[in-house]
């Protein structure tokens, strides 16, 4: 069986890291890089590894590349602290690697994601592959913070088995971390070189409104479809608004409140 590395990468998670842990102690290490917490995630983690390494917030890229990087084995399950190896997911990972040979470079994995007190089975957030185990050689990140992704260069397999994922508390939380997405992905796309347009605001989030709430069938999920396909929607028009904003502070920047 090849030895397969857990890497999570951590910031003040004491309510979320021990569950997350729990799922993947089959692993034969689990490596967490923390950023400096000041709640008790360090000392959690330190109950289920003595791999426990620091690291200042350089942002998503550098963190995920450096916890990769500090893995000692060829094979790599990245999880994120709100998420968890759900049974039937754990089973097909042990069976795959009990396999004398894997053909494969790395596995794609659904993930389920909990909204609001129940979990969503459509529209836009299922099944929500993921490229989460793969070689460590193998591994290509693409895309700007915060919405980076992972891809395995090489041929992939689908697992079928749920990576569990809880989202938050409210939707406090949730709105919350939408303004700093949205904050963060106008500025990439404003540093880029990027403009907005009139039709972004007026044609983009109907447009993924009605891919998730229609195309994905999130109206099966009920009132939270309908929720999450509004604030897809929003999201959206949020994300040209704040590039707009950021393209009139840099024609205006006398403007600008000291």
């Amino acid at each position: 069986m090849e030895p397969i590395s857990a890497c999570i990468i951590v910031l003040n998670e004491e309510k979320n890291i021990r569950d997350c842990l729990k799922s993947v102690k089959w692993a034969d290490e689990i490596v967490v890089v923390d950023a400096f917490s000041n709640d008790k995630t360090v000392s959690i983690c330190k109950e289920y590894t003595d791999r426990v390494l620091q690291r200042k917030w350089t942002g998503f890229y550098d963190q995920v590349l450096f916890v990769v990087e500090a893995a000692r084995n060829p094979w790599i399950l990245y999880i994120e602290a709100d998420e968890r190896i759900s049974p039937d997911l754990n089973k097909e990972i042990q069976r795959e690697f009990a396999a004398e040979r894997i053909d494969w470079a790395g596995f794609s994995i659904p993930r389920l994601s909990q909204f609001l007190g129940d979990w969503v089975h459509h529209g836009s957030w299922y099944p929500d592959r993921l490229n989460r185990i793969f070689r460590k050689d193998k591994l290509n990140l693409i895309g700007p913070n915060p919405h980076l992704k992972m891809r395995v260069n090489g041929s992939v397999k689908k697992l079928q088995g749920n990576l569990l994922h809880y989202t938050g508390q409210d939707m406090s939380w949730f709105l919350n971390k939408m303004d700093n997405y949205t904050e963060s992905i106008a500025r990439v796309k404003h540093e880029q070189g990027k403009s907005w347009h009139l039709w972004d605001l007026i044609v983009r989030p109907p447009v993924r409104f009605f891919k998730s709430y229609i195309l994905k069938a999130g109206f099966l999920d009920g009132v939270r479809g309908f929720i999450i396909a509004g604030l897809g929607a929003f999201y959206v028009f949020t994300k040209y608004i704040k590039l707009w904003h950021l393209e009139q502070e840099e024609k205006a920047p006398h403007n600008k409140i000291q």
